[in-house]
């Protein structure tokens, strides 16, 4: 079976493969089931467009993306950050707000973790992206609760403020804090102790350099 014979059976063959290599990374934690997972995606990729097969474009790109911050997390290739990054941004241009909302924040959360993440380049560009990834589906996130806790996604903006390069320290702490202490609010509600002493650690180190630079 080839590209030429059947386009359509041969890029579902295809993704099904990729799909196996993915399960078999998983399972053995073999980085070269992983490698051939994204060299097939890649192959699919070579034969599609946005324009002609726009959801399978996207469902490949965001794959890839998964797939490689996998080993990302597993190797420590900084190189394979910027090819998520590159992959979701690709995935994007078709998860639209309005038409697939769910795939939409996800992928903005996951590339908020990336850019926030990202220790080389301009450091402070990449944590600014960050802030706007997650801003950008604060509103959403309320519509979508099995995604993703709303308390957790302040966690991550909290996070983002502390790292915060632009703008005066005290506006960054200030925010920071505001987060948290949102994030606390709704962890008490469901008493997730581990994320509740953690936020409390974090408020606590937060409003003591509030105080100093005040």
């Amino acid at each position: 079976l080839t590209r030429d014979d059947d386009t359509d059976e041969w890029v579902e063959v295809n993704l099904s493969l990729a799909h196996l290599y993915t399960l078999q990374y998983r399972q053995s934690g073999e980085a070269k089931s992983a490698e051939q997972a994204l060299e097939i995606y890649g192959h699919v990729l070579e034969g599609l467009s946005c324009q002609s097969a726009p959801l399978i474009w996207a469902f490949t790109h965001y794959e890839m993306a998964n797939l490689q911050v996998e080993l990302l997390n597993a190797d420590g290739d900084e190189r394979r950050r910027a090819e998520a990054i590159s992959n979701y941004h690709a995935a994007l241009e078709v998860y639209s707000e309005h038409l697939f909302p769910y795939q939409y924040v996800a992928v903005k959360i996951k590339l908020g973790d990336q850019y926030l993440g990202q220790e080389s380049g301009d450091r402070g560009e990449s944590i600014e992206l960050a802030i706007q990834a997650y801003e950008s589906v604060r509103e959403e996130i309320m519509k979508i609760p099995d995604l993703i806790p709303e308390s957790h996604l302040y966690i991550r903006l909290g996070d983002a403020y502390t790292q915060r390069l632009k703008g005066e320290r005290i506006n960054n702490v200030f925010l920071a804090l505001a987060y948290f202490k949102q994030s606390l609010a709704l962890s008490l509600e469901s008493s997730d102790q581990e994320v509740i002493w953690d936020l409390e650690r974090k408020i606590e180190k937060l409003q003591s350099e509030y105080q100093k630079i005040q």
